[in-house]
Parts: structure tokens; C-alpha cells; sequence
């Protein structure tokens, strides 16, 4: 049996040394990469949370004070539509206003206050979904356990709420970080989009669940693509709704568009973040 020659030992010696080397680096970059994708998350939430005594918990209170102005209004004052549809469609149009601004933003607020080094973008990307589905979470959890415990909900309504709300999130963001270079080119068109927001909530499902529309409205709403998830949940949730009388073709044509604008979104990221970035 021969014996390993002395360099082919020290060379082997080397190389455990050096693959023993390169793991403790990567298991330290995991570290650092973890805990500043949890700082950026802490401090979006301390931004968004601003001076005001109650803080995070405005991101509960805030859809749950507009279902309830906009419950007593088309409740009490119009009557005949159901508060849970009220509930349901004013919380998911918030999900879908603030998913779009926040990936709109995305290049604009990507440094999350590490503006001193270089931070991968794989740790903004997690930092980002992070915070849109901790966002999104505190604005639905409330409203899903109201629709359980206050209108007679099925669990399983409940449940595929918070996974439309979430899922329809997430594309949303996607679609905003689509665009989000044009924004940042033209800061004019955050204007336009916040109006249209605007408008949009008058005009869609949110309040006015479809069966109450008719006519042009009605016409326009089965091409928007807010309608087949507002539908969905309240068609799950068993509230009045026209669910199965929408399209299945047209709501596939958009949702393989939104998932298109999405993935294209998401890999564009590192190219756009570092033209639009100021960091070195």
C-alpha cells in the first residue's frame, strides 16, 4: 500500500483548509444578508409608520375605519348590499392601492437606510415581498376574522380570502416594479396614478358588488381584472356575487399577463435598481 506523497497531502490539507474557508464566508454573507433584509423591513415599517402615536397599528385601523364609513354609507344611507361585501371588496382594493405604489416605489425606496455599502439585490427583492406580505397581512387578517366570526364565514372562505388578497398582491407589486423605471423618469405620472386609483375605487366592485351594475358599468368591470378576485372571495365566502357569470378566457388572458409583467418586473430589478441608484 503506498503512502501519499508529502506535497499531495499538504495540497489536500490546503484545499479542506480553503472549502472550510469558503463556507464560513457564505454561512457569515447568509447571516448578514438575513439580518439586513429584517432591518429593511423594521425600518419601511418605521417609515411608513411616521410620528403617529399608534404607529403599525394604523395599517389595521386604516381599512377597517373605510369599511365601516363606507359600510354606514351604502348600508344605512343606500341600503340593500351586504356588509361583508363592503368588508371584503373595500379591503382588497387597498391591498391592490397599496401593492401598486409600494412596487412603484421599489427603486425609488430600495436602499431601506443602507445607503453606506452595496447590499445584493437578492436582499432587497426578499426585503420588499416581506414587507408587502407583512402589509398585507395586518391590513386582511382583521377584516378575515370579522367575516368568520361576525357574518357566519366558512373557515375555508376565510382562508382563500387572505391567499387572493396575498396572491393578488403579490402580482400587483410586480406590475407596479414593471413600471417603476418610467415612474422614476416620470415622477409626474405618481400624480396620474394615485387619481386613477381614485377613480378606480368609485368605478369598480369595491363598494358596488357587480350584480348591482348594470349596463355600461357592468360591461367595463368584466374586462377589469380587480372584479374576477373581488368575485372570487365573495363568491367563497358565499356573499352575493357574479362570480360564474364572468369570462373564465378573458380572466386567464390577464392574470398570464399580470404573472408576465410580474416575472419581467422582478429580473429587471437588479438592471433598473443600479441605473436609477446613486450609490457607488
Amino acid at each position: 500500500m503506498t503512502r501519499p506523497r508529502v506535497g499531495e497531502t499538504l495540497r489536500l490539507q490546503i484545499q479542506d483548509n480553503s472549502i472550510s474557508q469558503i463556507d464560513e464566508v457564505s454561512l457569515e454573507q447568509r447571516r448578514i444578508n438575513r439580518d439586513r433584509t429584517s432591518f429593511i423591513i423594521r425600518n419601511k415599517f418605521r417609515k411608513a409608520s411616521g410620528d403617529r402615536l399608534l404607529g403599525p397599528l394604523w395599517l389595521i385601523l386604516d381599512p377597517l375605519i373605510f369599511s365601516l364609513i363606507y359600510l354606514f354609507v351604502f348600508t344605512v344611507v343606500r341600503a340593500r348590499i351586504e356588509a361583508s361585501s363592503i368588508f371584503i371588496g373595500v379591503t382588497l382594493y387597498r391591498v391592490l392601492q397599496s401593492s401598486l405604489m409600494s412596487g412603484t416605489k421599489s427603486l425609488v425606496d430600495s436602499n431601506g437606510g443602507l445607503k453606506c455599502e452595496r447590499v445584493d439585490s437578492s436582499v432587497m427583492l426578499r426585503a420588499n415581498v416581506g414587507h408587502l406580505f407583512a402589509d398585507i397581512t395586518l391590513q386582511t387578517l382583521p377584516t378575515a376574522i370579522i367575516l368568520i366570526m361576525g357574518f357566519d364565514v366558512m373557515l375555508l372562505g376565510g382562508f382563500l380570502y387572505l391567499i387572493t388578497a396575498h396572491f393578488m398582491g403579490l402580482l400587483v407589486f410586480g406590475l407596479g416594479m414593471s413600471i417603476s423605471g418610467l415612474m422614476t423618469k416620470i415622477p409626474d405620472l405618481n400624480s396620474v396614478l394615485r387619481y386613477g386609483l381614485m377613480v378606480g375605487f368609485y368605478a369598480s366592485p369595491a363598494m358596488i358588488p357587480m350584480y348591482k351594475m348594470s349596463g355600461f358599468h357592468y360591461s367595463v368591470n368584466k374586462y377589469n381584472p380587480f372584479s374576477f378576485f373581488v368575485e372570487f372571495v365573495r363568491y367563497n365566502c358565499e356573499v352575493s356575487s357574479t362570480y360564474l357569470d364572468l369570462d373564465v378566457h378573458i380572466f386567464a388572458f390577464i392574470l398570464t399577463s399580470f404573472t408576465i409583467l410580474t416575472i419581467s418586473g422582478f429580473r429587471r430589478y437588479e438592471k433598473l435598481r443600479w441605473r436609477m441608484s446613486s450609490w457607488s
